[in-house]
């Protein structure tokens, strides 16, 4: 019995302090007034990103200069090939193709072409006129630029033409002779010499 009357007024006790401590006046305290002045925020911070740029000083990057390479020409090596064109003679006054001479050519066939040339070894048998030898080019039926030799002497000389200018495309070629007075020209040793350089 004491207990249960202990324990009422344990719990009255708890009652009374919880109230009091609950509907008790608190003191005021006295904090400073949020300012009602309107703060410009973009004014205030650009001020202070100007005073920190004014204030700061690049660091120093060292900056590497490429070296200038230097590159070393390729040096071309020329490379000389040759169509052999058979013998031949003639006493006509008109052009006459040398039998076997007949070719095909492209310039696109020899990457870095240089230059044609025709070459062998002409006389006039008896030096009288003058005796002839030409490249021609059937296809278009005309004489490349550069691609005709004469002689009027009677002994043998090797010779060549300058650069011979061939049109474009692959086109069918023959070697031809003429004379001048109806002597014998005779052309032979001959070839076409091609130079190419890559």
């Amino acid at each position: 019995m004491w207990f249960g009357v202990a324990l009422a007024l344990l719990v009255i006790i708890n009652l009374v302090i919880l109230d009091y401590w609950i509907f008790q006046p608190k003191p005021v305290v006295n904090a400073t007034p949020f300012p009602t002045k309107e703060i410009d925020c973009l004014s205030v911070c650009q001020k202070y990103v100007d005073d920190r740029l004014a204030s700061w000083s690049p660091v120093p990057v060292a900056t590497v200069s490429p070296q200038p390479q230097t590159q070393v020409a390729k040096e071309k090596a020329r490379s000389t090939t040759y169509i052999s064109i058979p013998s031949g003679s003639t006493t006509k006054t008109e052009w006459e193709a040398i039998s076997g001479s007949d070719f095909f050519l492209s310039k696109n066939d020899h990457p870095g072409l240089v230059g044609v040339y025709l070459e062998g070894s002409i006389k006039l048998t008896n030096s009288n006129g003058v005796g002839l030898v030409r490249l021609y080019d059937v296809t278009h039926g005309i004489v490349p630029a550069g691609g005709e030799l004469s002689t009027s002497s009677s002994t043998a000389t090797f010779t060549a033409t300058g650069k011979i200018y061939l049109w474009e495309g692959y086109n069918h070629y023959q070697v031809q002779l003429k004379s001048t007075s109806a002597d014998t020209m005779v052309f032979s040793d001959g070839r076409v010499k091609i130079i190419t350089e890559n």
